[in-house]
């Protein structure tokens, strides 16, 4: 379980970058065709079509702008910081988002995308059988499973690669989490 947690402490670097950018090539693919949208660094939702361009730029944007602020966070508490290391913490901690693009297989989650009627109302279509139901309880917690993933990994990589001890250090690295996810919503919204 802990190599799964926190690979960087685990397996060789060049080679968990090799494994890394397959899962982010085979990932992003499968993100275009499960009509997948990456709006900031730590959110996927769906659109009602698909997108390979807006898909790929918004997944390998994301990927990066992440990476640059978990090495820059990591530069200021330990100088010995590797890009390398960011970058390989910045792509694992994406992984489970391509599998939760799959739970778009059928384009439920496409279905009930928000869609504007008019200036002043917005129009969602819900689920209206069991079955819609269970399915969207199913992946809510699945959701949930993957956010607590994303944390633990974050946490436990970022600690790794840059020898965070104290408690100003993982504030930082929050702070710069926090920074990364407006900076690539602002973005992201002009592209």
């Amino acid at each position: 379980m802990k190599k799964i947690i926190n690979p960087i402490a685990f397996f060789n670097d060049k080679k968990l970058l090799v494994f890394n950018i397959i899962v982010f090539l085979v990932g992003t693919i499968t993100s275009v065709y499960m009509r997948g949208w990456f709006d900031h660094t730590f959110h996927l939702s769906f659109r009602t079509e698909i997108n390979f361009y807006k898909t790929i730029v918004e997944n390998t944007f994301c990927s990066f702008l992440l990476t640059l602020f978990v090495f820059f966070a990591g530069k200021i508490i330990n100088k010995k910081t590797r890009f390398l290391d960011a970058l390989n913490l910045s792509f694992y901690a994406r992984i489970p988002f391509y599998l939760m693009a799959l739970t778009n297989f059928n384009g439920q989650f496409s279905k009930l995308t928000a869609q504007m009627v008019s200036k002043n109302s917005i129009t969602v279509n819900l689920p209206s059988t069991t079955s819609e139901y269970v399915f969207l309880i199913a992946t809510s917690f699945f959701s949930l499973l993957v956010v607590i993933f994303q944390i633990i990994t974050l946490y436990k990589g970022f600690k790794t690669i840059s020898n965070a001890k104290k408690t100003t250090d993982y504030l930082l690295f929050i702070v710069f989490l926090i920074v990364s996810m407006f900076i690539s919503t602002i973005i992201l919204k002009n592209i």
